[in-house]
């Protein structure tokens, strides 16, 4: 009995403190471009990220330059500590591997946590935000209109023609939506997801 009363103690505290997060945050094997709208049942694509595929390729790419240059740093010297390469050779591996990991990931930082589906709930409080993370994994987020804050409410950034910044309810994950190579399929249930029409008309 007083096992029971601890968990159940334990699950009220989880639940106080659940509505700071996101309400589910699922991972998926699936490509970051393709549109599970069919898979939805009762949900509908209102806005598709062009070049989603693309910058989720260039964030997997990221990932596999960052591996590639995280080995040939240590093993290039080695080779150059047992006289098999000389330093001239090492310093320039040391300087290709450096210049092109930053700009991997100085390019990719506007790839970062993109978003390249929204799909919202026909009760139009439910909606599903399907983006790339930072290594070009697509992460399908489940959350309430309620949760995200509106644009209308957000101050203008110099990062706006690029994308616009998405924050939640009380979460401090922020992710990032692009409203120039887009396609947003209807205005007015895109204008109740994310807020301020002139914002989100193109």
């Amino acid at each position: 009995m007083a096992l029971l009363t601890r968990r159940c103690v334990a699950f009220h505290v989880w639940r106080k403190y659940l509505p700071q997060m996101p309400n589910i945050l699922q991972t998926t094997s699936r490509d970051a471009s393709q549109n599970i709208a069919g898979e939805l049942p009762d949900y509908e694509t209102v806005y598709k990220f062009s070049l989603i595929r693309e910058a989720s390729t260039w964030n997997r790419v990221k990932l596999q330059q960052s591996i590639l240059g995280g080995l040939c740093i240590p093993g290039s010297f080695i080779l150059t500590g047992v006289n098999i390469i000389s330093e001239d050779i090492f310093a320039s591996i040391l300087f290709i591997a450096i210049a092109s990991n930053l700009l991997m990931h100085s390019v990719g930082y506007c790839c970062n946590n993109i978003i390249g589906f929204v799909y919202l709930h026909k009760n139009n409080k439910d909606v599903v935000l399907a983006y790339s993370n930072y290594w070009g994994r697509r992460r399908d987020l489940y959350i309430e209109v309620a949760d995200i804050v509106p644009f209308s409410s957000i101050p203008p950034s110099i990062t706006d023609p690029l994308y616009k910044k998405v924050y939640f309810y009380p979460s401090k994950e922020i992710l990032k939506i692009n409203l120039t190579k887009s396609e947003i399929f209807d205005d007015d249930k895109m204008n109740h997801v994310f807020g301020g029409i002139e914002i989100v008309k193109k």
